[in-house]
């Protein structure tokens, strides 16, 4: 369960030492990671695939394909006061209901970056290559990050990283997240930008804190893009480094 008038908005600091300059690793070294990711939540609250899917059916019949009832398992959450608030706009998914029932983070973050982890990044090294789930681009390459590298390179001192490596994870897959998130902070670091890990939150914590930010460069997946697209409708600044996911 999670609580939309408790946000946890403190962070918690990592990053990646490996194939920076001394000068980028100078700026950023009160930042330190262990590799542990440590405890992880619970996976079947699935927030991207309740705003995908959702169409108005009514609240005590409506489950997702796990077979979970959103309102009845997660009562508090986002997707359930999206699914409660839910009106007919003639859009899919109404991006309007989303904005006003999750929570605004003040302050506002300065720039946040959404990475998917987890069940996609067991195909291996999918920061040289790229892996596809059902075809699909859940995480970007190194090349992909390139087409955005001047706009990184320009955001302030620190970027949020939001990611969550338990979703539908085995020991493989959590593996590779990590070396995943290890490649980005050490891309990051490269660009002399210092990159702050949150650790593992609950979905909500994580969607609100994002969708606030100022600058947001989104991943892969559902759940990234309705970050992007309520930081949009905020006022915010999206960065895509796959020009396909615009």
């Amino acid at each position: 369960n999670t609580s939309n008038n408790n946000m946890v908005i403190s962070s918690n600091i990592a990053t990646n030492n490996n194939n920076t300059s001394n000068n980028n690793m100078d700026i950023c070294h009160n930042h330190t990671w262990n590799g542990n990711f440590g405890n992880f939540p619970n996976t079947k609250y699935q927030l991207g695939d309740i705003i995908k899917f959702y169409k108005g059916e009514p609240e005590e019949k409506y489950q997702l394909k796990n077979g979970i009832r959103p309102c009845r398992l997660f009562n508090n959450s986002i997707a359930c006061s999206y699914i409660r608030s839910y009106r007919e706009n003639g859009q899919h998914p109404n991006i309007d209901v989303l904005n006003e029932v999750t929570p605004m983070v003040e302050p506002r973050p300065e720039a946040v970056m959404h990475l998917r982890l987890g069940d996609v990044a067991r195909f291996g090294d999918c920061w040289v290559h790229p892996c596809r789930k059902g075809g699909r681009l859940y995480q970007f390459t190194k090349d992909d990050y390139d087409t955005v590298r001047d706009e990184l390179k320009n955001l302030t001192t620190t970027i949020t990283i939001v990611a969550n490596p338990g979703h539908k994870a085995g020991d493989v897959a959590r593996q590779y997240s990590a070396n995943y998130l290890e490649n980005v902070m050490g891309y990051l670091r490269s660009l002399g930008v210092c990159p702050e890990y949150r650790g593992i939150r609950n979905a909500d914590d994580d969607f609100a804190f994002a969708a606030s930010a100022k600058v947001f460069v989104r991943g892969g997946g559902g759940y990234s893009k309705f970050m992007a697209e309520l930081v949009r409708k905020r006022g915010g600044k999206v960065l895509t480094p796959n020009l396909r996911f615009n």
